[in-house]
């Protein structure tokens, strides 16, 4: 109930701040043909599942407990197995990295 209470005064006061600026959000680059879905979200600290169908390239959020939340890239990663629903560290250096 605690984590609610902070959400929602965390958009309260972010809403006037957006509010003041009108700058409509970049649209998702348009999938391949033929590309497949993005089945990972994938952040410079790890990766989670997707629990939708997402189009590569768009915006998504892993959750790490209790409560914060690292914004990623959908793409697609033909992962087999059980995974953690939560965030999964790399086990490489990031892509952003060379």
């Amino acid at each position: 109930m605690r984590a609610l209470a902070m959400a929602c005064l965390l958009v309260l006061a972010v809403v006037p701040l957006a509010g003041a600026q009108n700058f409509a959000p970049q649209p998702p680059p348009p999938p391949r043909v033929g590309a497949p879905a993005a089945t990972i979200c994938s952040t410079d600290w790890g990766w989670c599942p997707l629990q939708t169908l997402a189009a590569p390239g768009g915006g998504c959020y892993c959750f790490v407990p209790p409560r914060t939340w690292l914004a990623g890239s959908a793409r697609y990663w033909p992962y087999e197995g059980p995974v953690s629903p939560y965030l999964n560290p790399h086990t490489g250096p990031p892509s952003t990295i060379r």
